[in-house]
């Protein structure tokens, strides 16, 4: 009888040292991926969040436990803990690529206060953090991007920024419009892998302006190539007075 109240109490402990294992005895898998606008990219092989998303369908376990955490702007569990392959699959199929920055870091520390004793796999196409652990899946690849870094709007006047990651210096033509109309235009020579600025004139600095580049065919991401900026007006009913007093909205 002793015997087995010792057994019982072992059993206990090691249930509450390693609560996160797995049916199979293995720690969970936690999936990490970059969903930040350049995982949107065409490489030759592929767009990279699909190829992130093939790379962590091969890992999954078929009697272990995972959860999905998407990394943008902020670090989203879009999965919690299943051993449910179809759903880790359905969940993963949907992820999408269009923050502007993935915020790596806070992602990796949310999946280690969630497991600490997870296996952690991060799927990007840039450097992971200083001292993060996890397994690195590198998905980037050999697309060529000209996009817009920068887009800014003052006093009759615009500031933009267009970078290229090609090997060779390219020509671009940005336009800015507002309501559909252009209302400035410019033309930017970008050194190899490099970057351009201009700064455009504008008749008036009220209302939502759009910035646009011309890219080549090859271009592997779309989603830089416009940006948007400017002040919105807008109208506020003050209930008290009876009256409207105008205000600004900046974009």
């Amino acid at each position: 009888m002793l015997f087995a109240q010792v057994l019982f109490i072992i059993f206990i402990v090691l249930a509450l040292v390693r609560p996160n294992l797995s049916a199979d005895g293995s720690p969970p898998q936690i999936f990490i991926i970059d969903s930040s606008a350049s995982m949107a990219a065409r490489d030759s092989d592929g767009v990279r969040i699909d190829k992130a998303v093939r790379e962590a369908e091969k890992l999954i376990r078929g009697n272990g436990r995972a959860l999905v955490i998407r990394a943008g702007l902020d670090a989203t569990v879009v999965q919690p803990m299943t051993s449910n392959t179809r759903t880790l699959q359905e969940t993963l199929s949907k992820l999408r690529a269009f923050d502007r920055d993935a915020d790596l870091g806070r992602a990796i520390k949310l999946a280690n206060s969630i497991a600490s004793d997870g296996e952690v796999h991060l799927f990007c196409d840039q450097s992971p953090p200083s001292g993060a652990t996890a397994h690195y899946h590198d998905v980037s690849g050999d697309g060529v991007n000209i996009g817009i870094r920068t887009f800014e709007v003052g006093t009759q006047q615009a500031y933009v920024a267009v970078i290229s990651t090609s090997p060779r210096p390219q020509e671009v033509v940005v336009e800015i419009t507002k309501d559909g109309e252009a209302v400035s235009k410019t033309s930017l020579l970008i050194p190899a892998k490099g970057q351009s600025t201009a700064i455009l004139p504008l008749a008036s600095h009220r209302g939502i302006f759009e910035a646009r580049i011309k890219v080549p065919s090859w271009d592997a991401l779309s989603l830089d190539a416009t940006a948007y900026a400017g002040i919105e007006a807008q109208v506020v009913a003050v209930s008290y007075t009876h009256q409207t007093l105008p205000t600004n909205r900046e974009v």
